[in-house]
């Protein structure tokens, strides 16, 4: 044992190698106030499918989704025919319970949207002896980017018209106020177009943990664009406000 330890300290390159390959990276740049981590880690702690990039000495981050790729995929997702490529906040942070928030970042959709996608959502932590709960928030983009489809997961969803103000290849501003009450509401804007207003939702348990997620996620039976669709994201400028 003393002469492998011995060994790694001369070679400090293959010791940082071994550590690097075990710890989970945190994803976070300087005009962020959140960080995230892999969404999928049992399968890769990771994952290709996120990159950071610069533009005008200004880094961003990407999310790339290969049709078939199930790097970022649950145990669930192999057996319903989902695929995702996502990053989540970490448990430690997550959101507070009987709570205001309002989330705020600029995405760039770098290749039209044909299909349906979620490209964010505020989930759960369904851990230990905590109820299993449906999903708070979720936002898909769908009708050819014309439509975001809002859908708390206990209440009716709500069809968002978009239409004329996604632009692709484009950064579009988008902000979601939300809560954590049990009976509460989301209001949704779209480059300063206030597109959802006073939306119901609910957060049904007390124990629970939540948190945000960005990335694509698919489910591949609600429609055959998705199957082969491929999904390039970009994000930045993610800022988290607890008003209340």
């Amino acid at each position: 044992m003393k002469t492998l330890i011995a060994l790694l300290l001369l070679i400090p390159s293959l010791s940082w190698g071994l550590t690097f390959n075990n710890e989970t990276h945190f994803y976070s740049d300087s005009d962020w106030n959140i960080e995230f981590i892999p969404a999928g880690q049992h399968t890769n702690k990771n994952p290709k499918y996120v990159t950071f990039h610069y533009e005008n000495d200004d880094k961003f981050i990407r999310i790339t989704h290969i049709p078939g790729d199930m790097t970022g995929a649950t145990k669930s997702d192999f057996k319903n025919g989902r695929e995702r490529s996502e990053i989540r906040t970490p448990v430690d942070n997550g959101l507070i319970r009987n709570s205001e928030y309002s989330l705020s970042f600029k995405v760039r959709f770098k290749t039209f949207v044909k299909g349906k996608i979620y490209f964010m959502q505020v989930h759960n932590n369904d851990k230990g002896s905590c109820p299993k709960q449906k999903v708070p928030i979720k936002i898909k983009l769908i009708d050819g980017m014309n439509t975001i489809y809002i859908s708390p997961r206990n209440v009716n969803p709500y069809y968002a018209d978009a239409k004329g103000l996604i632009k692709v290849n484009k950064w579009n501003k988008v902000r979601m106020d939300f809560t954590t009450y049990k009976r509460g509401k989301i209001n949704f804007y779209l480059n300063d177009v206030h597109i959802a207003k006073d939306i119901p939702m609910t957060v049904e348990h007390e124990c629970a943990r939540m948190k945000i997620k960005i990335g694509v996620y698919k489910e591949l039976s609600q429609d055959k664009h998705n199957k082969n669709e491929k999904n390039i994201i970009d994000y930045d400028d993610i800022i988290l406000k607890k008003n209340k």
